[in-house]
């Protein structure tokens, strides 16, 4: 990358970081007063999203010798538990929606 390049992807990542530290912020305040697990589940996600563009970012800070493919690795790796978490609650829904649609069943004669 030249130097203008790196030094325009250095400001955006910047831009990231800060509204995504906002937006975890604020999910963290609304899901504590509001005692909401939704929140608290949008926060947990703005969270890994914050650190994934940190570790982005560490790659083009002097002082931190971090490779575009590590950084890669590590922004991978904050979003695997992410995933499971979602597809365990479309998993946990799905089962729901499959109970209910069934209904009570008949008893059996004997």
């Amino acid at each position: 990358m030249t130097a203008d390049r790196n030094s325009h992807a250095v400001r955006l990542q910047l831009i990231t970081v800060a509204w995504m530290l906002v937006e975890l912020g604020v999910s963290a305040y609304s899901a504590f007063t509001a005692h909401s697990a939704a929140m608290l589940a949008f926060g947990s996600d703005s969270m890994v999203e914050t650190l994934s563009a940190a570790a982005v970012l560490s790659q083009w800070l002097p002082g931190i010798n971090l490779s575009e493919r590590r950084a890669a690795r590590i922004s991978g790796v904050l979003f695997v538990p992410r995933g499971t978490r979602q597809d365990l609650d479309r998993y946990r829904h799905h089962c729901r929606r499959t109970a209910r649609d069934a209904g009570p069943r008949p008893h059996e004669a004997s």
